[in-house]
């Protein structure tokens, strides 16, 4: 099912759930999950607090451009359950470095910094869980009820991920969007596969 325009800031933006356990695609009735931390079999009470990532080179919100500056702010306000935390250029090569050193000689060697940033998403995902969102995005009722559903259901999707709508170069698209990602439980084995095919290219 399309969700429709979950975004202020992206209203031609439609995204279809896919909710991804371990190596498998599930169907899109899979509903979500309360995180669960990888080293621990019992289910985390509802309010146990996880994780909104966002990144921008620095973390000085007063330095965001302007059409981004209310972005954190909005998220916090919108999802005070969940601990925000703000990457930095060098928080993310400092985390990359710490989880997976022999990758780091090819993240620094890549031409682009937003190919940087897009690496650095999953290992923060595989690390800690919880939600990655881009800087650009502002959360709606319905993409924060999404996300809530993700971690306060009962079943186990260990990723939920996204379809693009948006058209590339004209033609449609079925690509999976990087710009809102969901781990519901650290060490999710996709965003640990994403990480390895990255290192092995």
């Amino acid at each position: 099912a399309v969700l429709g325009p979950v975004f202020a800031a992206f209203a031609a933006l439609q995204l279809r759930m896919m909710a991804l356990q371990s190596e498998f695609v599930c169907n899109e009735t899979t509903t979500a999950s309360r995180w669960v931390p990888s080293d621990s079999r019992r289910v985390a009470s509802a309010s146990a607090r996880w994780v909104l990532h966002q990144t921008y080179r620095t973390c000085n919100e007063s330095e965001l451009p302007e059409a981004w500056r209310g972005s954190p702010a909005a998220w916090r306000t919108a999802l005070p359950e969940a601990t925000h935390r703000c990457w930095s250029d060098d928080d993310l090569r400092s985390l990359v470095a710490a989880e997976r050193p022999e990758f780091l000689p090819t993240y620094d060697a890549y031409p682009y910094h937003i190919q940087r940033v897009d690496a650095a998403r999953y290992f923060m995902l595989h690390a800690h869980g919880g939600v990655y969102a881009d800087m650009d995005l502002l959360p709606t009722a319905g993409a924060v009820e999404l996300i809530r559903a993700s971690f306060d259901q009962a079943a186990t999707p260990a990723a939920v991920l996204f379809e693009s709508k948006t058209p590339v170069f004209g033609f449609a698209s079925t690509r999976l969007t990087n710009s809102l990602m969901i781990a519901t439980r650290p060490r999710a084995i996709f965003f640990a596969t994403a990480i390895d095919w990255r290192t092995r290219r």
